[in-house]
């Protein structure tokens, strides 16, 4: 967004400022609608529950004008937005309020709480109390502040509230199970002052102060919290198995949340801390091999029955599969340990990385076998608590097995969730991979999810990750921008051989070929793919390469090399990993099937059968203009395009079979194509039978 930065306030006092300046927004009505919206922000906030919020008691049909009424006025308060509806757009049920340029001081508690509970899940109880000390420091007093009276009866300010009082307690857990309760006191009594009656609160500040030696002032507030208790009818606690005295004796209670502490068979826990500490620098940088030495060198440490250990080969087996494709081993013994202890997320977690490095290696069957049991897993709880990780791993996984309704479905529901704000890097995630299943689904605005996905990555890391280049690169490929292509492809090499990550190169070099080949340059192009092609590692973009191979044989006339492409080709393709590879040996199969003093007969159910597979889905650009060349000569119409998804590449083939080659080159010039260009302006003798058929036609 251009222009200055927004910053909305909810945790302490509704307000509005504006490249640090404060924007007045008067009106209690107003003040109060605008809290009710970033309450609910970005979801929508339907008309009825904003007439009994500022309107209680009345009836909803007869506030709505009222409603319409505040919702201009606060509008017309707010800085002005270019873009349909501004600040605040209209829904069919209400009003939502938008956030681009915007930043929710109650939005961003919300986030790192929920990262700071991942934390304390991953065995990171250090970023955990990172995260909740920033997340706690954006409150100043009572949600809306002044305004609090009158929304204190609101059941999202309750669960604000309630959420505020859950990350105190997590933070007062994590410091006393660190051995620092001294540093947990006075966030306790603080609580203790704002909620008297609270037992958790109290419980833990007698532990704390027991735990500090200061024994006297334990019992003191124990005595004071019995006594306010006991002024209450019905309002005696229980016994007391928390009682300060009993401390004496070491029976501390065990707080709520207590992360596993290191290892006490770590002769070096500093350095075990110091370790996990740069392995998480180096997952949030995209340094894949430098995350996989730390988590090697804290697992040599980690004894067998510690409950941290799964989390920890989960996360190793993770770096390797992005840096090498490997893993496997790790993430089993992290299955075999999650299972055993009937860790739910866990199994789930293990199972989708299990199907993530099977499908990288070409092995279909062996991810769907182990994406099915993560979705049952996964099914026994509600989707809104799944972990956002989670959801973006199964997300990209249905996507790229042939299930890409089901994945936009699962992706939506994620980012339209109003009781969580997925993290930045999750948020990419799913948005690049909703964007993959969009496309195969025939939807361009796939293409504007792949690039949105890359820049707000960008933005909130500072750089970009190769895979969310690879899945842009692929979207703006298919939508006839091979300009753009090139652009994004040099910019992630740059990334991959600064990281270097030989899993994010072996991306990028099959890309490179391709683009080499696109540019008119197919000698540099073979000598590419023929490089790529010589290391045996089951890629999944094997047959991507073995396709331009026996492309680029058949333009040098070289048959017998290119039969050789179409054999490896066809048993790539049996594998079934991306439905492209059918695409690619039908064609290829076809092409050398049209040779010269070569029978035809089989050329038109080849060509039918590769159309048959981009079903409604956009034209692999790899076909370029091979495809309505072979559909010409097999005597196959254009009308057998209309159901795939329309795109330059096959307005271009379809003025091709038109007869407009004129029109057609034109349009690939467009694309960015110099070799189909090339090909589009070559003579194409038919063979007899065919051209007589065409005649007849006529």
């Amino acid at each position: 967004m251009g222009g200055p930065r927004e910053h909305g306030r909810l945790l302490g006092g509704v307000g509005w400022e504006v490249a640090g300046t404060p924007l007045p927004i008067s009106g209690r009505q107003r003040r109060l609608l605008l809290g009710l919206l970033m309450l609910h922000a970005p979801a929508v906030v339907p008309v009825s529950r904003i007439a009994t919020a500022l309107w209680p008691g009345r009836d909803p049909a007869d506030a709505r004008p009222a409603v319409h009424v505040q919702l201009h006025r606060l509008r017309r308060a707010l800085p002005a937005l270019d873009l349909p509806g501004g600040r605040i757009p209209a829904d069919q049920s209400g009003y939502a309020l938008r956030l681009d340029g915007l930043d929710l001081d109650v939005l961003v508690f919300r986030q790192h709480h929920h990262d700071a509970l991942r934390m304390v899940d991953e065995g990171r109880p250090d970023l955990a109390l990172n995260l909740l000390r920033e997340a706690l420091g954006r409150w100043t007093g009572h949600p809306l502040g002044s305004l609090h009276p009158q929304a204190s009866g609101w059941p999202e300010v309750a669960a604000l509230e309630d959420a505020r009082e859950r990350a105190r307690e997590t933070l007062v857990d994590l410091e006393i199970a660190l051995g620092r309760p001294a540093a947990a006191l006075p966030v306790l009594r603080k609580a203790v002052a704002e909620h008297p009656e609270h037992e958790g609160f109290q419980r833990r500040l007698v532990q704390a102060l027991t735990e500090c030696g200061r024994h006297e002032e334990a019992v003191d507030a124990y005595r004071a919290y019995r006594s306010r208790r006991g002024a209450i009818p019905g309002g005696e606690p229980g016994p007391a198995p928390w009682s300060p005295r009993r401390t004496y004796q070491g029976r501390t209670p065990a707080p709520a949340v207590r992360p596993t502490p290191s290892a006490p068979a770590d002769p070096h826990p500093a350095a075990r801390h110091a370790l996990l500490r740069a392995a998480d620098f180096a997952e949030r940088t995209g340094g894949h091999g430098q995350a996989q030495e730390c988590l090697a060198a804290v697992l040599a440490t980690t004894a067998p029955d510690e409950p941290e250990r799964p989390r920890l080969l989960v996360r190793l087996a993770d770096q390797r599969a992005r840096d090498s494709g490997e893993g496997v081993s790790e993430a089993r013994e992290a299955l075999r340990i999650f299972t055993h202890r009937g860790d739910l997320a866990g199994i789930a977690e293990a199972r989708l990385l299990l199907a993530r490095i099977a499908w990288c290696r070409s092995d279909r069957r062996a991810a769907l076998d182990a994406v099915a049991p993560a979705r049952q897993v996964l099914a026994a709880r509600p989707q809104v608590t799944w972990p956002v990780p989670l959801v973006a791993s199964l997300v990209g996984l249905l996507a790229v097995t042939g299930q890409p309704d089901e994945a936009v479905g699962r992706a939506d529901a994620a980012l339209r969730s109003g009781e969580r704000t997925p993290a930045p890097r999750d948020r990419s995630r799913l948005l690049s991979n909703r964007g993959i299943a969009r496309l195969d689904l025939g939807d361009p605005g796939g293409s504007g999810d792949c690039l949105d996905a890359m820049t707000s990555h960008e933005r909130s890391a500072g750089w970009t990750p190769v895979v969310l280049s690879v899945n842009a690169m692929d979207a703006v490929a298919g939508l006839g921008d091979l300009a753009r292509y090139a652009r994004i492809l040099a910019r992630a090499r740059a990334t991959a051989e600064t990281r270097g990550c030989t899993q994010d190169l072996r991306y990028l070099d099959a890309a490179r070929a391709w683009c080499t080949f696109w540019s008119g340059d197919p000698a540099d192009a073979e000598r590419q793919v023929q490089h790529w092609l010589a290391h045996e590692d089951r890629h999944f973009l094997t047959d991507q390469c073995l396709y331009l191979d026996g492309r680029l044989k058949l333009l040098r006339g070289n048959r017998s090399g290119a039969a050789q492409a179409l054999e490896r080709l066809t048993e790539q393709s049996r594998r079934g990993v991306r439905w492209q590879a059918r695409v690619y040996a039908a064609v290829l199969a076809a092409a050398l099937a049209t040779g010269r003093n070569r029978p035809t007969r089989g050329v038109p159910a080849l060509v039918e059968e590769a159309i048959g597979v981009v079903g409604t889905a956009f034209l692999p650009p790899e076909l370029g203009v091979d495809l309505p060349i072979l559909m010409r000569i097999a005597g196959v119409p254009a009308t057998a395009l209309a159901r795939v998804a329309p795109s330059p590449w096959r307005s271009a083939a379809e003025a091709y079979l038109s007869g407009n080659r004129h029109q057609a080159a034109q349009r690939y010039r467009v694309i960015g194509s110099r070799t189909d260009l090339a090909g589009c302006r070559r003579r194409v003798e038919l063979p007899p039978r065919t051209a007589a058929a065409r005649r007849s036609s006529h």
